[in-house]
């Protein structure tokens, strides 16, 4: 790569509107003119209003219930919808929950000091090979509140996984999935 192919993005502020993927490919990258329009469909449509995250939660508790013989299907993609479907409507709807009340699995202290001293160590990098440690204040990354604040809003967010096996232990799911047979 040429220095002057490298553009440096705060993704952070980017992303604080939802609209990170939008910007990537419909500002930085020239001639994804498909993808860019693909995207702004995709965030203007009704149904892409939950994300992806959130019904992943409910694929892998559909699949765990399944490895636990508490519900007996064939793990087609119809039947697994139908399945996820079920579930969402139950917590969401019968039990006016959200996936946020779902317990979860979240990587351990020394994961997550690994991986901020990770993220520090390639920004830090980044910089350097741009030539813009001094203009940004490299030194300053390190106490950057901000960055630091969303990582940890992530460590207990979207670095977590719904704990599967937990909520198979859940007297409400244990009910729910009899219903369902």
């Amino acid at each position: 790569f040429r220095i002057d192919e490298i553009t440096i993005r705060n993704y952070h502020q980017d992303g604080q509107d939802g609209k990170l993927c939008e910007r990537f490919f419909c500002e930085r990258l020239p001639h994804a003119n498909h993808a860019c329009t693909n995207i702004r469909e995709k965030t203007s449509s009704s149904k892409h209003k939950n994300t992806r995250s959130f019904i992943l939660d409910y694929q892998f508790l559909a699949e765990g219930a399944r490895k636990a013989n508490l519900l007996q299907h064939e793990p087609t993609l119809e039947m697994e919808r139908k399945i996820t479907n079920q579930l969402k409507k139950y917590w969401e709807e019968t039990l006016n929950h959200t996936t946020a009340d779902f317990p979860r699995d979240c990587p351990s202290e020394h994961l997550l000091d690994a991986i901020w001293k990770t993220t520090l160590h390639s920004e830090k990098m980044l910089l350097e090979y741009a030539g813009l440690e001094n203009r940004e204040g490299l030194n300053s990354l390190e106490s950057n509140s901000e960055m630091r604040l969303e990582f940890e809003k992530a460590s207990r967010t979207s670095l977590c996984a719904a704990d599967v096996d937990r909520m198979l232990k859940d007297e409400r799911w244990l009910s729910f999935f009899k219903t369902i047979q």
